[in-house]
């Protein structure tokens, strides 16, 4: 079970990575703004001292956010390049 542990915090971590990294995307502000506040919560108790919960809900949300930045086309906006998407999908498959 810790392997499981460790290996869930670690891809919360590059989950948080890859979303910081990634340019402000209007579409996303309000997703943005609840995975800040959930990664926020994380690292604030500690990885090791969050709720399962809270960190699957984490995945979930930041999988679902990563996938639309993927496939997000708003011609006023800067769309991801290749790199950046590339970027998410070696990230997200950790």
């Amino acid at each position: 079970m810790k392997i499981i542990n460790k290996n869930i915090d670690e891809s919360i971590v590059n989950l948080i990575l890859a979303i910081d990294s990634l340019p402000r995307l209007k579409f996303a502000k309000n997703n943005r703004l609840c995975i800040s506040e959930l990664s926020s919560k994380l690292l604030l108790a500690g990885l090791d001292n969050a709720s399962l919960e809270d960190k699957v809900n984490f995945i979930k949300l930041s999988s679902i956010f990563l996938n639309d930045a993927i496939h997000h086309k708003e011609i006023d906006e800067k769309t991801l390049n290749k790199e950046e998407i590339d970027y998410i999908i070696r990230v997200s498959k950790n």
